[in-house]
Formats: C-alpha cells, sequence, structure tokens
C-alpha cells in the first residue's frame, strides 16, 4: 500500500492541493483509488515489463527537477480540467473544471461545486452543492514534489516501466507504462521543458477484480489549459467574498445567504 500511495503521488504531486478538494467533491461516489488487501505490486507477468534504465533515470529526474522548478514560485494560477472515464460505472465518469491559485501561503483551489482556501487565519470549504461553508484552524498546504525524486525513480525501476518519450509541438511528452503492474499501467506527462508548465498528466489504473483486462482499467486525465507562473488571481482570497462577522460569530455573506456555517473554530 506505501507503494501504491507513493505511485499516486508521482502522477498527482504537481497539483497536490487539489486533492483535498478532490476528497471533498468525488471521495464517496467517484474517486476510489484505495486498493484493498494489495500483496503486490505486479500481477502474474503475462506482458514482460521492460527495464528502466540509467538513462531512462536522468530523463526522469531532469523531468521531476523541472517540475518543482516551475511548482515553487510563490505567485502563480493554473486552471483546467480533471477527467475521469470508468467502463463499468458510468456515475463515476465525467469532467470537471478546476482552478488553483497561490499568494504565497495562502492558497485557493476549486474543483467543480467545490471551493477552498487557505489563509493564514482559517481554512475554508464552500461546497456549492450541499449549500455548506466549512471553517477550522488553518492548516499547512503540502508542499508539490515532497516526495525526492530518486525515490520516485527507484519505484519505476523496480516495478519495471517502460519510458517512451516524444515530442508535442513545443511540449515533451513521457509515457510510462508497465502493462501487468497491479495499481497504475501507465503514467504521462507532457510539459514544456523550456518554461516548466504543465500541460496534460495521465494515470491508467488497473481494475483488480480483472487486472490484465485493460478494457475496465479506469483513465484520468489532468488537462493544464491556463497558466501564470508570475500572478495570482487576488479575487480568491477574499474571506469576506464568503463570510461576515469574527470569529465564534461567523455568518454567511450576502451571496450565500442560503448556506450553512459548520465551524470547528
Amino acid at each position: 500500500m506505501r507503494k501504491f500511495n507513493l505511485i499516486l503521488k508521482i502522477g498527482l504531486s504537481v497539483l497536490i492541493v487539489l486533492i483535498v478538494a478532490i476528497s471533498y467533491a468525488w471521495d464517496k461516489n467517484n474517486w476510489h483509488f484505495q486498493l484493498a488487501g494489495q500483496a503486490a505490486n505486479t500481477v502474474p507477468e503475462e506482458v514482460a515489463g521492460a527495464s528502466f534504465t540509467e538513462a531512462d533515470k536522468q530523463t526522469m529526474l531532469k523531468v521531476f527537477t523541472i517540475l518543482r522548478k516551475g511548482m515553487s514560485g510563490q505567485q502563480m494560477s493554473i486552471e483546467g480540467t480533471i477527467s475521469i472515464k470508468d467502463p463499468q460505472d458510468s456515475a463515476a465518469s465525467g469532467t470537471k473544471p478546476f482552478v488553483f491559485s497561490r499568494d504565497g501561503a495562502s492558497y485557493y483551489y476549486a474543483l467543480g461545486e467545490i471551493e477552498m482556501l487557505s489563509l493564514k487565519d482559517i481554512y475554508l470549504v464552500c461546497n456549492h452543492a450541499s449549500k455548506r461553508i466549512i471553517i477550522s484552524p488553518a492548516k499547512k498546504v503540502v508542499t508539490p514534489f515532497a516526495a525526492p525524486g530518486d525515490e520516485l525513480i527507484k519505484t519505476f525501476r523496480e516495478d519495471k516501466y517502460e519510458l517512451t518519450t516524444s515530442a508535442v509541438g513545443e511540449d515533451s511528452l513521457y509515457v510510462l507504462t508497465c502493462n501487468n503492474h497491479v495499481a497504475c499501467k501507465q503514467y504521462s506527462y507532457q510539459l514544456n521543458m523550456r518554461t516548466g508548465e504543465v500541460h496534460e498528466l495521465f494515470m491508467r489504473l488497473t481494475d483488480i477484480t480483472d487486472p490484465l483486462n485493460a478494457a475496465k482499467d479506469k483513465q484520468i486525465r489532468f488537462t493544464m489549459k491556463s497558466w501564470n507562473l508570475q500572478n495570482a488571481d487576488v479575487r480568491h482570497f477574499q474571506k469576506n467574498k464568503y463570510l461576515r462577522g469574527e470569529k465564534g460569530h461567523f455568518r454567511p455573506a450576502p451571496a450565500f445567504q442560503q448556506y450553512e456555517i459548520v465551524s470547528s473554530l
């Protein structure tokens, strides 16, 4: 299970601050990543995995370094979509827009009908579907790419992923494939190696009930449509957009009069 969690971190670390938003929005019905009873990382090897070479290691270390640099800025704004295709559950499939903005130690992220705001004095979740505003003490947001590149590379090597590369316009596309992996058979990263902008992330997750049947694999695609690595959208960091009053006496802002406030402050 530890390695599976690391595998997910590889694909999602660029957008790590969206994970909490995703869990609020889709966790109960649509976002099932956990694999119960996982005993090994590969199923019987009917499809042989290729060795992850030293050259592959150096390539991916370079990719992770550029991604880390691109996501380390104190001011940024990213917009795009997250799409899920689940062949076995049409209700779990769909596409939702996301927004991520950072202004120093303050973060804003939104996925579908969920907005989340992390400020120095408050952590706020606005769920438009349930008409609730959930507020709690300030939380520390995890820095993207907290996992060392060598640890991620070790996972690729031990699990025998095969790396292929190609050009897509001005972007570079890196695809890691292991067709007999019990957790994730494929990752792909499409990014501009000059600017550090990620334009697409893709994961093909194994169906553990029928792991060698590719037709049952779940596909998850992150598409980044707009990048601004110099400026944050300051409109997103206004607590009074959602709340009025002070700690212990918060009430909904005029635009959210029908919303319930749930507070742990």
